[in-house]
């Protein structure tokens, strides 16, 4: 019964044997589809992984950034995701000096040199510590072996010889002369890097004074052309019904095509500034920094008001690289120094001792016992008592270099601060004559557009709008130019005399009143 029951299934199936084929097939779609995402999962997993650790680390010098903010896509531009937006990086002047000093790839570089120069030194006072050896001695002989006679006797013998060697060479004028180049080169590297510091910083801060006066001046140029674009329109009218104020409107065109170019200018300028941050803060080159600061206003860091040679004895003192140059000067002079003094007389001391297990015999044999060897040598070079005269005059050189370097970099600073400090006072008058000039162009702008308000149907009255707003665009420009310069000079001068500490803002509290921007 149960066999007939069987075969009767294998020729008709049922119901149940179709639901259990169509659920194997459910399942094999099922291990296939999930076989397929665990597959693709482990890539995805490491890189939120990797994403979340990025997040995590964060160097002890590094600024936490806000989050990015999408941006909104300009008219013709495909729609992107907030993954494809640019990150948006605030910057301003503390932050500038903050990121130059910790992420910039020269200073790092600066650093890691000045760590291989230490390292170097420290290794150069190490110089007398004795050379340990541990190893196997192994010597075979076949052959003949002259006796004291001169008569030969062939030999065979083997020698082997598992010991601890220890050897001395003291040469005292040798270690004296490594350890004085080995701190040379350290006081070398960290007067490099004392420069590529100063001159980073002072790059980075005027690369940022020049993206607020891009800005500034695209500000500038934005606010004309909409007083522009109204003297057109009335102009326009005008010329309807009269034909003279025909060329005021063109000449109005012609200046809103140059306010124009001076604004494509400004924006290329901006992101010129931009992209020398990024490089010079060593940040992602596609991120985009803005400046927190809205425009560029007259800066008082540096009291500038002090005599000048005040600030040089200043900066003659403390200032970037003086104490590295002399330090090697004093190096040069302790090496001549030495080299006059009694100590070119000691000789050189060598020591060697060997201890472990001696092993001979004739053939292969071996008796072996305990050996112990040492020997102590004494000497003096002759040699240096004819090249003497060669190698003081090499001495004498290298301290006329180090005082030529010292002088030279004494020059260079006190030339720097010299003339910082008068574009600072000169730059001071300049910005209040520029301030007055800015007055008087927007006072002489309100009375032209007063005037053409009360007589419209004059050409003349428009033209002289239209001078108006020439005369204050180039009053505005001068005025930023002004102040640029004068916070570029603020910025050297400040750098030059050293920023105490630079977790807080590079201000003296004996600075006179900030010259006040205007309004």
């Amino acid at each position: 019964m149960e066999c007939r029951h069987l075969s009767s299934l294998t020729q008709a199936p049922d119901m149940h044997t179709a639901k259990l084929l169509l659920g194997i097939g459910l399942l094999w779609v099922g291990c296939l589809a999930s076989h397929t995402a665990f597959a693709q999962a482990p890539s995805e997993r490491r890189t939120a992984d990797q994403q979340s650790q990025a997040g995590s680390q964060r160097e002890p010098g590094e600024m936490r950034l806000p989050p990015a903010t999408p941006v909104t896509p300009h008219q013709g531009q495909d729609t992107k995701t907030s993954a494809d937006s640019p990150k948006v990086i605030p910057i301003t002047l503390d932050a500038i000096f903050r990121l130059a000093e910790s992420k910039n790839s020269k200073i790092g570089l600066a650093r890691a040199r000045v760590a291989e120069a230490a390292a170097q030194n420290d290794l150069a006072a190490k110089n007398w510590l004795p050379n340990l050896y541990m190893g196997t001695y192994y010597y075979r002989h076949e052959g003949g072996i002259a006796n004291e006679n001169g008569t030969i006797t062939r030999s065979s013998f083997s020698t082997l010889f598992p010991g601890l060697e220890l050897y001395s060479k003291m040469d005292l004028r040798q270690l004296t002369f490594e350890r004085i180049v080995a701190e040379r080169a350290f006081w070398q590297e960290r007067g490099d890097l004392s420069r590529v510091t100063s001159e980073t910083l002072v790059d980075a801060s005027a690369t940022y004074v020049d993206m607020l006066a891009a800005r500034t001046s695209e500000l500038i140029a934005l606010e004309i052309d909409n007083e522009l674009q109204s003297l057109l329109n009335r102009s326009e009218k005008l010329a309807q019904t009269e034909p003279a104020a025909r060329i005021i409107a063109g000449r109005v065109r012609t200046f809103l095509a140059g306010l124009k170019q001076s604004t494509v200018r400004a924006r290329e300028e901006c992101a010129r500034a931009a992209a020398k941050l990024s490089y010079l803060l060593s940040l992602d080159p596609c991120a985009m920094l803005v400046p927190l600061d809205q425009q560029l206003i007259p800066l008082e860091l540096v009291d500038a008001n002090v005599p000048c040679c005040d600030l040089v004895a200043r900066v003659l003192a403390n200032g970037p690289g003086v104490y590295e140059t002399q330090q090697i000067l004093a190096l040069a002079h302790e090496a001549i120094e030495k080299a006059n003094g009694p100590g070119r007389f000691l000789p050189v001391l060598e020591t060697r001792m060997d201890e472990g297990g001696f092993g001979t015999g004739p053939g292969d044999s071996m008796t072996w016992d305990n050996r112990w060897d040492l020997g102590v040598q004494v000497r003096w070079n002759l040699t240096d008592l004819f090249s003497r005269s060669e190698r003081q005059r090499i001495l004498r050189a290298k301290a006329a270099q180090a005082h030529f370097a010292n002088a030279d970099l004494k020059d260079k600073l006190s030339a720097g601060v010299q003339e910082a400090r008068d574009s600072i006072v000169f730059g001071r008058q300049e910005i209040d004559l520029g301030q007055n000039y800015v007055n008087q162009a927007r006072d002489v702008n309100k009375l032209a557009r007063e005037r053409m308000m009360e007589m419209f149907a004059l050409a003349s009255a428009h033209d002289e709008v239209l001078l108006s707003l020439q005369a204050l665009a180039g009053s505005e420009i001068a005025y930023l130019n002004a102040v640029r310069d004068f916070n570029k000079a603020q910025l050297r001068l400040l750098v030059l005399l050293g920023i105490p500490d630079p977790s807080h803002a590079p201000i003296d509290k004996n600075c006179p009143t900030p010259v006040q921007p205007r309004q």
